[in-house]
């Protein structure tokens, strides 16, 4: 029966622990030059602005507190502008805050809303220009056609 001596057993024990040593040093040497590359000024930079155009997690939750915030507020100034009431000024805290987290809850719709809200009123005003200035172009020909008259009298 052969059995190893403790010797060639600590040998043995020493050698496999130095393989996992040179593993773990090599792992984190490659570790800390992933670390020093991610940290570098300019791919932090990058990072950010990949960020920012990718995601649109963080412009969505902006808008819908600027949103929020700013519902709130037409709320409580339209309703409670100058009040001087002290239970007044707490209903229109009240309601400003109930508005503000409805409107930010709901600030996908509102966009839509207020998008197609826009587009009307852009079209309305394309419309009014549109006459006006053939209107214009009427009373320029009117004029013209008078001044023709007046020239043959």
């Amino acid at each position: 029966m052969n059995t190893p001596s403790n010797k060639s057993i600590i040998k043995a024990k020493i050698a496999t622990l130095k393989l996992e040593r040179e593993t773990s040093l090599r792992e984190l040497n490659e570790a800390i030059q992933e670390t020093t590359e991610n940290l570098k000024p300019s791919n932090l930079i990058k990072r950010a602005f990949s960020n920012l155009t990718e995601g649109h997690t963080i412009g969505d939750s902006i808008s819908s507190v600027v949103i929020g915030l700013a519902s709130g507020y037409l709320v409580k100034k339209t309703l409670f502008s100058k009040s001087k009431n002290v239970f007044l000024n707490m209903a229109a805290m009240l309601v400003q805050s109930y508005v503000s987290n409805a409107a930010a809850n709901n600030s996908e719709e509102i966009k839509s809303k207020g998008g197609d809200i826009l587009h009307s009123i852009i079209e309305t005003i394309t419309s009014l220009f549109h006459k006006f200035k053939a209107h214009q172009k009427e009373e320029e020909e009117e004029e013209v056609l008078e001044e023709e008259a007046n020239v043959q009298t």
